[in-house]
């Protein structure tokens, strides 16, 4: 019955919304963006200067660079990430929500990104369909068909890279499931790809993860690596995981190459 009256309440408040489109300068880049819902409203109608595109645009996020968005939302950020890379490059941002990946195409044509393309699927360890909630924003790992869940199509990093090939960049969202993600990118890890992550620390153990879980995709034999949180939003080189635990962060690994 509260997943029926929240499905409700989502619906009532999206309804009501006045739809504008607003411009904005994030990550250093003026975007236009269609505000259709209070939660858009929120996050996207402001000025921000995003440190973790500024850190990866000094390594792997350079014209002309290929990047998987996962985790796309409404397509804000992948803009943000197409026009760093510049129309000889290109980003492949996927994202579960259907509502909020149309909205990214919307938001794409905006900004005359013909370097975008928006794919309605969910990242995961291996390919093939899988259960999400609209309302929390992830993964069913139980495959539950109550209100609010829909079944998509479910795709692997490493796929992904077969079919379009192998990132410079991976940039990753997923509300918990970043682990399962991860575990189906062997391959392309293996490239050394830069990555920004953000970690959602509350809920990795739903798939039986941890910090330390994550942190081993990126051994710093391979990465250097540099985290921030909301409390301490300039990054700095990771020297100790502990005091990262229980707490949401970020992430970006870049690879040490030569």
């Amino acid at each position: 019955m509260w997943s029926r009256i929240r499905v409700l309440h989502n619906r009532f408040a999206v309804a009501r919304f006045r739809e504008r489109i607003v411009e904005h300068r994030h990550g250093g880049f003026d975007i236009h963006i269609a505000l259709t819902d209070p939660l858009a409203c929120g996050w996207y109608d402001h000025d921000s200067d995003m440190r973790e595109i500024d850190l990866l645009r000094r390594h792997g996020l350079r014209a002309g660079a290929r990047v998987f968005n996962l985790g796309a939302h409404q397509g804000v950020v992948a803009s943000v990430l197409a026009r760093a890379v510049g129309p000889q490059g290109h980003v492949f941002a996927i994202e579960a929500n259907p509502r909020d990946a149309d909205l990214a195409n919307r938001n794409k044509d905006l900004n005359g990104l013909d370097q975008l393309t928006v794919i309605n699927a969910a990242a995961t360890a291996e390919s093939g369909t899988c259960f999400f909630h609209t309302l929390d924003g992830r993964l069913e790992r139980s495959g539950n068909s109550g209100p609010g869940v829909v079944e998509l199509p479910a795709v692997s990093i490493d796929d992904l890279a077969d079919q379009h090939g192998q990132p410079d960049v991976l940039f990753v969202d997923i509300e918990g499931a970043e682990g399962e993600a991860l575990r189906g990118a062997a391959r392309t890890l293996a490239t050394t790809p830069d990555c920004f992550l953000e970690v959602h620390v509350d809920w990795l153990g739903a798939w039986g993860d941890t910090v330390d879980t994550i942190l081993n995709f990126f051994g710093k034999d391979r990465y250097d690596r540099f985290v921030a949180s909301e409390g301490e939003p300039e990054f700095t080189r990771l020297e100790n995981a502990a005091h990262l635990l229980g707490r949401r962060f970020f992430l970006v690994a870049i690879a040490k190459r030569g």
